[in-house]
């Protein structure tokens, strides 16, 4: 079983205050590069793609030389939003088992947690690293409550999130907006698999995200 992993990071930060949340440092190393070292040290990767936007694109070829990215493929220009940055970045890649896609942004997915989605998407045809919700839920019209779903039955979705090629490249075709790409799948009548995914797989979107990642690698630092 092969996979070919597309790190998405060509996104805006504004709520980052503008600071690119990218190539923003956590404990000394780049977010991305976070995330691209847990794809590199992944042994189901064979290849990774990383869309970022344009003007970043030299530093982040550069940042992969630095840090050994040795299964990175091309670093291209990512889109406007996720779904024309997932096209360009799988006009890259060549027919393999397994296509996993992943937030840039979410630099704590260990090697073993991505190899999980990998294995239950070759199984199954799909698959998401998700966590059950810890807060009740409301759903909410005009400010009022309408209903409270059953919080056993939600969970919040994460990245890696990854399917079979043929599939993917069903999916990928698709100009829907979308927040991921299991709702791609889900829309074509593909079922999807949950991976039990990590509390600490958290995504870096505010400034507050940074605190909390800090806290998380100090823990993990602890721990080794």
């Amino acid at each position: 079983m092969n996979c070919t992993a597309v790190i998405l990071g060509a996104g805006s930060a504004s709520r980052m205050n503008g600071v690119n949340k990218q190539l923003l440092m956590l404990k000394g190393i780049p977010v991305i590069m976070r995330s691209a070292l847990n794809f590199e040290n992944c042994p189901e990767v064979t290849d990774i793609i990383i869309a970022v936007k344009k003007d970043d694109t030299k530093a982040v070829e550069k940042l992969c030389k630095e840090y050994g990215i040795t299964k990175l493929k091309k670093v291209c220009e990512g889109g406007n939003n996720r779904s024309e940055s997932a096209l360009k970045a799988f006009s890259y890649t060549e027919e393999c088992d397994v296509i996993a896609i992943h937030d840039g942004a979410r630099p704590f997915a260990s090697p073993a947690l991505i190899s999980n989605v990998i294995r239950d998407a070759y199984e199954n045809g799909g698959a998401i690293s998700a966590v059950p919700v810890k807060d009740t839920i409301k759903q909410v019209k005009q400010g009022f409550i309408e209903d409270t779903p059953d919080r056993s039955t939600l969970y919040s979705a994460q990245t890696p999130q990854a399917f079979l090629y043929e599939i993917y490249s069903e999916m990928v075709k698709s100009t829907e907006e979308v927040t991921d790409d299991a709702q791609l799948a889900e829309r074509l009548g593909y079922k999807v698999k949950i991976t039990e995914g990590s509390y600490n797989n958290i995504k870096i979107t505010t400034p507050v995200d940074v605190l909390l990642g800090d806290m998380i690698l100090t823990e993990d630092e602890k721990n080794v």
